[in-house]
């Protein structure tokens, strides 16, 4: 390659940095220019979106009155649609025609029949109950009286049948006799000397104190007559003349 000379370098680089600095210093030009034509127009169009933005905002707040005004409206005109509706049922309700309460009252109705069916089958299960009860205390009453009455009339019969057995052994040990008799506790012997000497008394008006005493052969004997009659006053522990006296006709007393 063939060798340039240095002077003749040294200039075209010269040349160029001039060219290029004449470049750089156009283009800050252009961009001041369109700088300040960015800002005039920016300031431009902040004025313009101000009033825009004014404006619309007082349409919006426009509109968000007749929207509030309109849902006012429309709350006022629901509440009294609601309340007329809440009216009608409660009216239908009061009569008696409103599905809500009669399709509940139905199913209560029907509730209610079987619950007085099934207590009316309890109330016949109770009553068969306190019968059947009453009848099984009735029959044990009975049967507990027949069973004592049973028992007194054995417990009776045999107490009469002792009686009648102690009686008969009583009749059976006993000498019977068809009359009276005396036992008496003097000797025999005694009881007809007695009786011996008082058969030999005449008569029986007299004072036998002094004749039985002599005749009795026990002391405490005492006899007295008053009037028609004897009357013989006994007076000692033993006494085995004094129904002989009766015999002939002496009053003891």
């Amino acid at each position: 390659m063939p060798i340039q000379p240095p002077g003749k370098e040294a200039e075209e680089m010269e040349a160029e940095g001039d060219s290029a600095a004449e470049m750089n210093g156009e283009a800050d030009e252009s961009e001041e220019e369109r700088s300040g034509s960015q800002t005039e127009s920016e300031e431009e169009s902040s004025e313009m979106d101000d009033e825009d933005y004014e404006r619309r905002r007082s349409e919006c707040v426009s509109e968000m009155l007749d929207l509030e005004k309109q849902f006012s409206e429309l709350k006022e005109k629901l509440f009294r649609e609601r309340l007329s509706q809440l009216r009608l049922r409660l009216e239908e309700v009061g009569a008696e025609r409103a599905p809500e309460y009669t399709e509940p009252l139905g199913g209560l109705q029907q509730s209610l029949k079987i619950r007085i069916q099934v207590a009316g089958i309890y109330k016949g299960f109770c009553l068969d109950v306190i019968r059947n009860k009453y009848e099984c205390e009735l029959q044990g009453a009975k049967q507990h009286l027949e069973s004592e009455k049973l028992l007194l009339y054995d417990t009776l019969l045999g107490e009469l049948q002792e009686r009648i057995q102690r009686l008969e052994e009583d009749r059976q040990s006993l000498d019977i006799s068809s009359g009276p008799y005396i036992v008496y506790m003097l000797q025999e012997i005694d009881i007809l000397e007695d009786w011996t000497a008082i058969k030999k008394v005449p008569d029986p008006v007299f004072t036998l104190r002094g004749s039985l005493e002599q005749l009795v052969p026990h002391t405490g004997l005492t006899l007295s007559c008053k009037g028609r009659g004897c009357l013989v006053a006994l007076q000692c522990r033993y006494c085995p003349l004094t129904s002989a006296l009766r015999e002939i006709g002496i009053a003891v007393a």
